[in-house]
């Protein structure tokens, strides 16, 4: 029920979680815009949402919350994950 609460859901932290975070790098290498959609594949598995650029990430890794829409589409919490503009 607090999970759901509308107040918690407009904080930025929700409007992060639901985004696809990209090392500054490759979210330029992949020509993105702000809120541009990617596609996200781990094995058979895909997820298509909104990516933000994230200055703080490492130059490979890619963040894709747990617990939220597009990580439970995802396998595992952790491995390789391939990223494309969709």
């Amino acid at each position: 029920i607090v999970r759901r609460g509308e107040a918690l859901q407009l904080t930025t932290a929700a409007r992060v979680a639901n985004t696809i975070g990209l090392p500054a790098a490759y979210f330029d290498q992949l020509g993105l815009k702000e809120g541009e959609a990617v596609r996200v594949r781990q094995g058979d598995l895909s997820v298509t949402a909104p990516a933000t650029r994230d200055a703080n990430l490492a130059p490979t890794v890619v963040r894709v919350s747990a617990a939220t829409p597009a990580g439970a589409q995802l396998g595992s919490l952790f491995g390789e994950l391939l990223v494309e503009k969709a």
